[in-house]
């Protein structure tokens, strides 16, 4: 259905189409099922047809895709639709758009597949550099650059990679006086230590993110990074400044909630 839309076709023609190009050995069904899809049978088949169309229809077409999926879209969650949409923005050379819709195919993928997130943090960081500067523009590149950073305790992120990204991030909250994005990209590059056996550096670090958390009205921000602050205080060897520091943002409420998926392992840190 969604291909008939996008080609201004009615199904029954757009099936007839499709069932050419099968019959010609250039395309076919991904699987038996009815809604499976099409694939061209060989990548320079797709590429040669790609390359063909005019470049203004390609861009035309890679809008018109990427606001039918939006608009398919559940506005209150992420999903896998995130990727297709950021891709398509990418294609159509709306860079904003594209590393909005990156960041939110990074949140998707964080709990599935840490590459993927590392890959969307990375397009985010490409396609939002690309962007006319602007107030929220600015914003969700320095968050493309913490999250990337982040993904460096799991993923291939090279050390040069992550300092690039955590001076052009501290560089732009400089600039721009964004604090709040400041402390985030501070408590992200402060966790990345520990992964490299500086505990002490990172609880430094860390200490400073929430300090200035707390001055810009965003204690929230201490309760979401609560385990990589107590990790990097109790490898220090400091884990009472890591509860007090929790607890000066946060309060102490968090000790006595019931244990949840959420909690279980900053309430098993305080436990040890």
């Amino acid at each position: 259905a969604l291909l008939a839309e996008v080609t201004e076709q009615t199904i029954e023609s757009c099936r007839e189409s499709l069932q050419g190009l099968e019959d010609a050995g250039l395309a076919h069904q991904k699987s038996a099922a009815e809604d499976s899809g099409y694939a061209f049978c060989h990548p320079l088949m797709q590429e040669i047809a790609y390359q063909t169309q005019l470049e203004a229809h390609r861009t035309a077409v890679h809008v018109r895709l990427a606001q039918m999926l939006t608009a398919r879209y559940p506005a209150d969650t992420v999903n896998k639709l995130a990727i297709k949409i950021a891709y398509h923005w990418e294609r159509a050379g709306n860079w904003a758009q594209a590393g909005a819709w990156s960041l939110r195919a990074a949140q998707w993928a964080n709990t599935r597949d840490l590459n993927i997130t590392s890959e969307q943090f990375r397009a985010a960081r490409r396609n939002l550099d690309l962007a006319p500067a602007s107030e929220a523009v600015i914003k969700q590149r320095i968050a493309a650059r913490s999250g990337l950073i982040r993904m460096a305790q799991f993923t291939q992120v090279s050390e040069e990679e992550v300092e690039s990204a955590y001076a052009e991030g501290r560089r732009m909250a400089d600039d721009s006086g964004d604090a709040a994005s400041a402390a985030e990209l501070l408590l992200s590059y402060g966790i990345e230590h520990l992964h490299r056996g500086q505990a002490a550096e990172g609880a430094r670090l860390a200490a400073e993110a929430v300090h200035l958390s707390i001055r810009v009205g965003m204690p929230s921000l201490a309760a979401r990074f609560r385990l990589g602050i107590l990790m990097l205080h109790t490898v220090a060897g400091r884990p009472r400044e890591g509860l007090a520091l929790v607890d000066q943002a946060t309060g102490s409420q968090w000790r006595t909630e019931p244990i949840n998926e959420d909690n279980f392992m900053s309430r098993g840190y305080y436990g040890v």
